[in-house]
């Protein structure tokens, strides 16, 4: 049928084919004419187990890490507790301070620019006070950050001195 002069053409394209089918391997699943190749298959064997031993080391330093971040986050949590505890400890010392100026300033009568100043001071503080409680509410988690503490612990200072002024005689 395909007459003499297809037959060197054929033949080359089955050669070819056959060379390509006749490559060895370490895979069960691939191989050629002659299947698979014992030291091929061994090495295909310890290149699978060392990735998977390269891939439980990775897992396992993930579970580690993820361990120590969840131990920071509790750290971390007990420490906004903490700092949440003492804003709200200074938050009211300085209610109670702020009163205190005021009814010394009352009973004292003070008057002209002490009384302009002190009122700016109770007006500064009243803005201040709201400004970290807003920002402690704002914060995501609810609770302050040092700075806020430090803030009022500082209105807290600066309230106590006017009123040690305005108890001197």
């Amino acid at each position: 049928m395909f007459g003499l002069r297809a037959a060197p053409t054929l033949a080359a394209s089955l050669l070819l084919t056959l060379v390509a089918a006749c490559s060895t391997t370490g895979d069960p699943r691939q191989g050629g004419l002659f299947g698979w190749n014992e030291d091929q298959a061994k090495t295909r064997q310890d290149m699978l187990r060392r990735d998977d031993e390269s891939a439980k080391h990775q897992a396992a330093a993930e579970s580690e890490r993820g361990a120590a971040l969840r131990n920071r986050q509790q750290g971390l949590s007990s420490e906004a507790g903490q700092l949440k505890i003492e804003l709200d400890r200074l938050l009211n010392e300085n209610t109670d301070l702020e009163s205190r100026l005021r009814e010394l300033m009352t009973r004292r009568q003070v008057g002209g620019a002490e009384l302009v100043r002190l009122r700016q001071v109770l007006a500064d503080n009243e803005r201040l006070r709201s400004k970290t409680r807003l920002a402690a509410l704002n914060s995501g988690t609810g609770s302050p950050t040092p700075v806020e503490a430090r803030t009022v612990n500082d209105l807290n200072g600066r309230l106590h001195r006017e009123v040690l002024i305005l108890l001197q005689p």
